[in-house]
């Protein structure tokens, strides 16, 4: 699951005169119904309603994806499914957000639930709060509360030549000066901000500015 501390007072992020889209979603899916579907219903119970989610469908699927996307369409005009060839959720996430016009990108993956209805609202007032801020990532749960990526019984002892590269030996979103990554984003205290040196594109915001500026993702 998702989310972001409930409360956390915001401004000037309210849907604009012109209903134009605060914010672009990108969710890449394939073959997976019952969870892009949880995923987008989410979203529509979100307080703001200034944003646009395009779906983008690896393949495309063919386990009745296509058809229940097309009714949520057809009842929500802000969502778009995007059908295209088995390229992967990289492209998938290229296509969503180049099909958008929102200055704020998002890109969930399709198991991924906003169990918080301001989290859109956070996500933004955390950009129009730091002009500075590029990109930044959501907290990731299990719907039992166990943190994502949560560290597994090693069958063996490390050896010694392993174990500087053992995650636990070096802060949780940093990078090591071995050129290994935390990953045990879990591990940071919820409902507070920290300063990262990656995220998980599982949940993932991005100024639209800085991914123009890269190009793409890779």
């Amino acid at each position: 699951m998702s989310g972001s501390e409930h409360g956390i007072q915001h401004s000037g992020i309210e849907m604009t005169s012109d209903d134009s889209p605060r914010i672009t979603i990108a969710i890449p899916t394939y073959n997976r119904c019952a969870n892009v579907m949880d995923c987008v219903r989410s979203i529509q119970r979100q307080r703001l309603a200034a944003f646009e989610c395009f779906v983008v469908d690896n393949g495309p699927s063919n386990d009745g994806t296509g058809q229940a996307l097309a009714e949520l369409c057809a009842e929500d005009g802000r969502f778009r499914h995007l059908p295209i060839g088995p390229d992967g959720c990289v492209v998938a996430r290229n296509v969503g957000f180049t099909s958008g016009t929102a200055p704020i990108l998002l890109t969930l993956d399709d198991d991924v639930e906003l169990t918080d209805p301001e989290t859109l609202d956070d996500v933004l007032e955390q950009f129009d709060s730091d002009p500075t801020l590029g990109v930044m990532g959501l907290s990731e749960y299990y719907a039992g509360g166990r943190g994502k990526g949560s560290a597994v019984a090693r069958a063996a002892p490390l050896g010694w030549s392993s174990t500087w590269r053992d995650t636990g030996l070096y802060e949780p979103g940093k990078i090591n000066r071995w050129g290994f990554i935390g990953t045990k984003l879990h591990h940071l205290s919820f409902g507070r901000l920290h300063d990262v040196d990656h995220v998980r594109s599982a949940a993932m915001a991005i100024r639209r500015t800085a991914f123009d500026h890269v190009g793409r993702f890779f």
